[in-house]
C-alpha cells in the first residue's frame, strides 16, 4: 500500500488485497484502504462478499466476464462531490444536459507521453519486440516485391515478344491442322502388300495435298467485327494493325536518286541475284524491307526503345531511324538507304562468287546530325500512272486507258520524284533499350499509322484506282475485259507482253540461267543456233519458239 501511494495517485487499484491474509489482518488492511479512500478513489477486486458489503460504497458483481449486478448503476446523471466524500444518493443533482452520456477520453499528447514512458521503461522488451516485428515486416515486403518484380518481368517479356511475333490473321493460310492429320494418317495407314506383290506408297501425295490445302478467311467481316467491338477488345490488346498491299515508293535523292523502298539492292547485285527480290515480293516477304509501320502504342514503344537524338514523330510525314543497341547500322542498310552506291554491289558479288575474299570497307562512324532531318520522297504506285490517249467504253461512258510511265525508256525518274514526291523527314533516332527483350519494329526506317491513314485517304481520291473500281470487269491498263486465258505455245507471248519491263528482265534472267544449265548438261536438247539467238536477244518470242 505504501509503495502504491508514493506517487500520490488519484486512483488506487487493489487486486485481492486480502486474498492470502487471515481474518484479523484482512480487517486491518481494509481499515487502511478505508482511510486511503477518504481523498482518492479505491477500486478493489475481491472474492469475499462480506468485506465488500461492509466497506464498499458501490458493488459491481461479475460472472465469467459479464456484469450481473450493480448497487449504484450509472444512468447518465452527473454527480457533484462535496467535502471530498464519495457520492451518495442524497448528494446527486441532475445535470442541465439530461440523458447525455459522458465519454472517457485521453488527449493525443498524453497517450504519446505514456507510450514513450512505457517504451523507455522497458528498453530490452521494446528492442526485442521491434526486432521481431521488423523481421516479419521486412520478410513480407521482400516476398511481395519479389513476386511483383517477377510478374512484371514476365509480363514485359510476353508483351515484347508478342509485339515482335504478333497474332496474324491472313486472307489465306495453310491448314496446319490438316497437315498434322495427314502426317498422322501416313504414319498409321501403311498397308503391307501380300507376299509376292509390290505395293504403292502414296504418302507423298497425301502430304502434298495437305501442304497445299489453304483456308480462306473472311477478312472483311472480321475487320467489321473488330471495329464494332473495339472497346471490348481494347483492354486485351496492345494494338490492332492492318497491313495493306500498297508498296510505298520511297526515294533518296542526295547525289543520285536511289529507290529505298521497295529496295532495288538485288537488281544491283547482278543477274545472279536479280530474281531474289522479285521472288520475295511474290511471296509477300518484307524481310529485306528497309521501311515498316510502327505499332500505334506509344507507351509500349517507349518501353522498348529510347530516343538518342531528335524526337518521336510529331506528324504523319515524320519517320525515325532505328539503330542497334550498339549504335550501329548494317552495311546492307546503308546501301538500301542510299548512303552507299548500289552500283558497287555487282562487282562485290562477282568477286565473292568467284571465290575472292571480301574485304569490307573501313568507314568512319556517322554522326547523329548526318541523319537527323534527312529527307526522302514518298510516292504511291498510282502516282506513276498516266493516260495514254486510248479509251474504252462501258455502257454509255468512255474511260481512258492508263500506262505506267516507268516503262517508258525516256522517263526521268529523278525529275519526276522531285516534282511529285511528298517529303518524309527523319525526326529522331531510336535504339532498343538495354533491358528490352525484343522489339516491335523491323527495318531501319519506321513510320506511324498516321502516314498509312494519309496514304489510304489519298488512294481513295486517286483517279486510276477509282476508275478500276468503277469498271471492275475491265483492265484499265489495256482497255480490255479481264478473262481467263488458256496459254498455249501460240499465244503465250500475250502473257509476256502484259508484264512490265522489270518483271520481264527478272524472268529473262531466270530463264537464261535455266537454259544455260540445261544446254551445258545436255547439249543436244536445244539447237545451238536458237540458244545463241536467245542469249543475245531479250525477246521472249525466242524462248517461246
Amino acid at each position: 500500500i505504501a509503495r502504491a501511494l508514493v506517487n500520490n495517485p488519484d486512483i488506487l487499484l487493489a487486486d485481492e488485497p486480502t486474498g492470502a491474509l487471515d481474518t484479523t489482518t484482512s480487517v486491518q488492511i481494509m481499515e487502511l484502504l478505508k482511510e486511503v479512500a477518504k481523498d482518492r478513489l479505491v477500486i478493489m477486486v475481491t472474492h469475499n462478499p462480506e468485506l465488500a458489503e461492509e466497506y464498499s460504497t458501490r458493488i459491481v458483481k461479475l460472472s465469467d466476464g459479464t456484469v450481473i449486478g450493480d448497487t449504484d448503476p450509472f444512468d447518465g446523471i452527473e454527480y457533484t462531490v462535496a467535502d471530498s466524500t464519495l457520492p451518495s444518493p442524497n448528494t446527486k443533482k441532475k445535470s442541465k444536459k439530461k440523458g447525455k452520456k459522458k465519454k472517457t477520453s485521453m488527449s493525443f499528447l498524453t497517450a504519446l507521453s505514456l507510450s514513450k514512458n512505457n517504451l523507455l521503461t522497458k528498453k530490452g522488451r521494446t528492442a526485442l519486440t521491434s526486432f521481431a516485428g521488423s523481421i516479419g515486416i521486412i520478410g513480407i515486403a521482400l516476398i511481395l516485391s519479389l513476386s511483383t518484380g517477377i510478374q512484371a518481368y514476365i509480363d514485359q517479356v510476353q508483351e515484347d515478344t508478342l509485339s515482335s511475333f504478333p497474332i496474324t490473321v491472313s486472307k489465306e493460310t495453310t491448314d496446319l491442322s490438316g497437315l498434322s492429320d495427314a502426317m498422322q494418317q501416313v504414319s498409321d495407314g501403311t498397308t503391307v502388300p501380300p507376299e509376292g506383290y509390290i505395293g504403292v506408297d502414296n504418302s507423298a501425295g497425301t502430304l502434298m495435298n495437305a501442304m497445299t490445302a489453304t483456308i480462306k478467311n473472311d477478312i472483311k467481316s472480321f475487320k467489321e467485327y473488330i471495329d464494332a467491338h473495339y472497346d471490348e477488345l481494347a483492354p486485351y490488346v496492345n494494338d490492332i494493325q492492318y497491313t495493306y498491299s500498297f508498296d510505298l515508293q520511297i526515294f533518296a535523292t542526295d547525289e543520285n536518286t536511289t529507290q529505298v523502298n521497295p529496295t532495288t539492292i538485288f537488281e544491283n547485285m547482278g543477274d545472279s541475284f536479280e530474281g531474289i527480290g522479285e521472288l520475295m515480293n511474290l511471296m509477300g516477304s518484307d524481310s529485306f524491307s528497309v521501311l515498316s509501320e510502327m505499332i500505334n502504342n506509344p507507351e509500349l514503344l517507349d518501353q522498348q526503345y529510347e530516343v538518342v537524338a531528335g524526337n518521336w514523330p510529331q506528324s504523319a510525314n515524320d519517320i525515325v531511324l532505328v539503330i542497334s543497341k550498339d549504335n550501329q547500322l548494317t552495311l546492307l542498310s546503308l546501301y538500301m538507304l542510299g548512303e552507299m552506291d548500289q552500283s558497287e554491289l555487282a562487282g562485290i558479288m562477282e568477286k565473292i562468287a568467284s571465290g575472292e575474299q571480301y574485304q569490307p570497307p573501313e568507314l568512319p562512324p556517322y554522326s547523329y546530325d548526318h541523319f537527323l532531318g534527312k529527307e526522302f520522297y514518298l510516292l504511291t504506285e498510282s502516282d506513276f500512272y498516266t493516260t495514254t490517249g486510248n479509251t474504252y467504253t462501258v455502257g454509255d461512258k468512255t474511260y481512258p486507258v492508263w500506262a505506267d510511265q516507268r516503262e517508258n525508256a525516256e522517263f526521268d525518274v529523278d525529275e519526276f520524284v522531285k516534282a511529285n514526291g511528298e517529303k518524309l523527314r527523319i525526326s529522331g533516332i531510336i535504339r532498343p533499350r538495354p533491358e528490352a527483350t525484343s522489339g516491335s519494329i523491323s527495318g531501319s526506317l519506321a513510320y506511324t499509322k498516321a502516314l498509312t491513314d494519309k496514304i489510304l485517304e489519298k488512294n481513295a481520291k486517286t483517279e486510276v484506282i477509282n476508275q478500276q473500281k468503277e469498271t471492275p470487269t475491265m483492265n484499265v491498263l489495256t482497255g480490255t475485259a479481264f478473262e481467263t486465258t488458256e496459254f498455249t505455245k501460240e499465244n503465250i507471248q500475250l502473257l509476256f507482253d502484259a508484264f512490265d519491263v522489270k518483271t520481264k528482265n527478272t524472268m529473262y534472267s531466270m530463264f537464261k540461267k535455266m537454259l544455260l544449265k540445261t544446254y551445258t548438261e545436255n547439249p543436244g536438247v536445244f539447237p545451238s543456233e536458237m540458244c545463241s539467238a536467245f542469249l543475245s536477244n531479250k525477246d521472249m518470242s525466242e524462248l517461246v519458239t
